[in-house]
């Protein structure tokens, strides 16, 4: 189907078509904050955040006292190692609603500890790719 027969198609039968139903919060979200989506993937609301390059003697209650005046924040969780028990060095902080952890965007590049913040919102983990090939001997 061409795009001229789709938008036909479109526009014939969009009363079949529900309308989304979020899209003007998140333009209301993102008109209030200032905030820039970068995909059109991306979901419509966020709570939750990615923080990169902690200080790794940072814990959990420090990244909930760092983020606490941006918000409520539900959770705050510095990512370890499995073996060692120390940092790798990221964390993620869970706000209570989506306009806080928007504000709280703007910690990303604050020094903390001596190290810029990397503050972005959180996405779903990537399947893995496999380190063998099904050729492969081991």
């Amino acid at each position: 189907v061409s795009n001229a027969e789709y938008m036909g198609l479109h526009s014939h039968y969009s009363h079949l078509i529900p309308a989304p139903m979020f899209t003007s919060s998140r333009s209301l979200l993102m008109r209030s904050t200032g905030i820039q989506m970068l995909s059109k993937n991306a979901p419509l609301f966020f709570n939750n955040l990615y923080i990169g390059n902690l200080a790794w003697r940072l814990e959990d209650n420090d990244l909930l006292q760092i983020f606490t005046k941006y918000g409520k924040v539900t959770r705050a969780r510095v990512v370890t190692d499995r073996e060692t028990f120390r940092s790798r060095g990221f964390g993620f902080v869970e706000f209570e609603d989506e306009a806080s952890a928007a504000a709280a965007l703007a910690m990303s590049g604050v020094e903390v500890e001596g190290r810029p913040l990397i503050v972005r919102e959180a996405t779903a983990r990537s399947e893995k790719n496999p380190r063998t090939t099904p050729d492969s001997t081991f």
